[in-house]
C-alpha cells in the first residue's frame, strides 16, 4: 500500500452545495479501486433487481447503494479495514465539491453526492459503531443522525439477506461448471492507460466470479469495460450487460492525483 495522505476538502468557491471539511487517510490505490468496486457492486445491484424481479420499496438507486455498502463491509470475524468504502466516501465528497449547483439534477433518480457519502458512513457506523466511529467522525456525520444508523444498518442487512437468499447458489458438488457471466475489456485507443489499469486490477474477473458463484443467474450476462463517450457505468437490462466506462476510470485517476 502506498503512503497515506491526509485529504482536506473545503467548500468549493464556485456556486455549489456547501461541503463540510472532510479528513480521511486514504491512499491513491484504495481511492481508485474503492470507487470502481463500489460502482460495479452498485450496477450489480441493478442487475439483481432486474434479473430476479426483486421488489424494491423506495428509490432503486438508494437501495443498490446500500447493497454495495453491505457487500463491501468487512465480515465480523475479519481484521480487514474498509479502505475501499473509505475511498468511495471520499470519492462522493470530492465529486460534490466539484459539482456546481446548476448541474445537479434535483429531480433525478440518485441522491446528491453528499447524501451518498453520508449513507455509506451511516451504514458503516450502524454496523459497528466502535470499529467505524472514526469514519463517521471523519465524515462529520452529525450525532443526531447517528442515532438511527444502527437500526438502518440492521434493516439493510435483513432486507438484502431475505430478498437475495432464494436466488443464491446452493452447494451441489455434482453440478457441472457453466459459464453464466462473461467479461470483456473492449479495445480503445483514447483510454489505453485506463484499459491497462483495470485489466491489471482484474475487476471484471472479480465481479463475474462473484456473480457466477453466488447467484443463480441465467447464462448470457456480460460484464465489460468500454469507451462510452462519458464517465459512467450502467446496467442494460435489454442486452443484459454491465458496462464500466474507461472515461469513469480516467475521472477517478484524475481525482486521485488531488489527494
Amino acid at each position: 500500500m502506498k503512503f497515506l495522505k491526509t485529504v482536506l476538502l473545503a467548500t468549493c468557491m464556485c456556486a455549489s452545495l456547501p461541503v463540510l471539511a472532510q479528513e480521511f487517510e486514504v491512499d491513491e490505490d484504495s481511492f481508485i479501486e474503492g470507487n470502481l468496486y463500489f460502482i460495479m457492486y452498485h450496477e450489480l445491484g441493478h442487475a439483481l433487481v432486474s434479473e430476479f424481479e426483486l421488489t424494491v420499496l423506495g428509490r432503486e438507486e438508494d437501495a443498490v447503494d446500500r447493497l454495495a455498502t453491505w457487500m463491501m463491509t468487512p465480515e465480523d470475524d475479519s481484521d480487514e479495514e474498509p479502505d475501499y468504502l473509505k475511498g468511495a466516501i471520499q470519492g462522493w465528497f470530492m465529486s460534490a465539491a466539484e459539482r456546481p449547483l446548476d448541474t445537479i439534477s434535483w429531480w433525478g433518480q440518485h441522491g446528491t453526492d453528499q447524501q451518498r457519502a453520508y449513507q455509506i458512513s451511516c451504514l458503516l457506523y450502524g454496523y459497528d459503531a466502535e470499529s467505524y466511529g472514526a469514519i463517521a467522525d471523519s465524515a462529520k456525520l452529525p450525532e443526531d443522525r447517528r442515532t438511527s444508523c444502527e437500526s438502518e444498518a440492521a434493516d439493510n442487512d435483513t432486507a438484502w439477506t431475505k430478498v437475495l437468499e432464494p436466488h443464491q447458489q446452493g452447494d451441489d458438488p455434482t453440478k457441472e461448471e457453466e459459464v453464466v457471466v462473461n467479461y470483456s475489456y473492449e479495445a480503445t485507443t483514447a483510454f489505453a492507460a485506463e484499459k491497462e489499469y483495470v485489466e491489471g486490477l482484474e475487476i471484471l474477473e472479480d465481479i463475474t466470479k462473484f456473480m457466477a458463484e453466488t447467484y443463480r443467474f441465467k447464462p448470457g450476462i456480460t460484464v465489460q469495460a468500454a469507451e462510452c463517450g462519458e464517465p459512467n457505468a450502467y446496467w442494460n437490462g435489454g442486452t443484459r450487460t454491465i458496462t464500466l466506462c474507461y472515461e469513469l476510470v480516467a475521472d477517478y485517476r484524475r481525482m486521485a492525483e488531488m489527494l
